[in-house]
């Protein structure tokens, strides 16, 4: 009987000794320990950045409506300049959308009588704006403009030598000073208006 349990002991152990357990080494606490870790370091990056995203969308959001206030700014006052300089014997504008606004040019010879519709196509320098859209463009004489289509009296346009802004809408004098302001405002409700009076001085703010 000692024989028999002997010789069953000797056959466990060659059978125990036939498995290789090397691809499964024993469990670590360290191990564990080290996944936890991981896991919980992964979950603050996702929450740091949930939290951080509305934040970095609002600041890009407010670069781009000064950017975009500081861009009509500059198209009206390049207009302004080019017939002040007498730049081509044209006059010159800007016409406003919601998403755009956009530097043009009167064909010669129709700078009394032309419309944004017949304009010279070949100087146009469109802006299109992300984040940012015009919510507002109240110029006066004339009716009002209508938005996001840009129809109407959306248009700021000189053709006074001394810089002076005109009307460019049917039905009024083409001798006539303008006034008036674009409002810009971004995708958290933070605003920008342009605005420019009788003597053609322009502002941002």
């Amino acid at each position: 009987m000692r024989a028999f349990f002997s010789a069953v002991r000797a056959s466990a152990r060659r059978l125990f000794a036939s498995f290789d357990l090397s691809p499964f080494p024993p469990f670590s606490l360290s191990r564990g320990f080290t996944i936890i870790e991981a896991i919980t370091v992964v979950a603050m990056i996702v929450l740091v950045t949930t939290m951080t995203l509305p934040f970095l969308s609002d600041t890009n959001a407010k670069k781009d409506l000064d950017d975009f206030s500081a861009e009509g700014l500059d198209a009206a006052r390049e207009a302004q300049s080019d017939v002040m300089s007498g730049e081509s014997d044209l006059c010159f504008g800007v016409h406003f959308q919601g998403d755009r606004f956009t530097f043009f040019a009167l064909a010669a010879g129709t700078c009394s009588t032309g419309t944004y519709a017949t304009r010279d196509t070949s100087y146009d320098a469109v802006h299109v704006m992300t984040r940012v859209t015009i919510t507002a463009v109240s110029l006066a004489p004339g009716g009002a403009c209508t938005l996001p289509a840009g129809t109407g009296n959306c248009d700021l346009f000189f053709r006074d030598h001394k810089g002076a802004p005109s009307v460019l809408n049917a039905g009024v004098p083409a001798a006539m000073t303008g006034t008036g302001t674009v409002t810009f405002t971004d995708i958290g409700g933070n605003v920008k208006t342009f605005s420019i009076n009788a003597a053609g001085m322009t502002d941002v703010n």
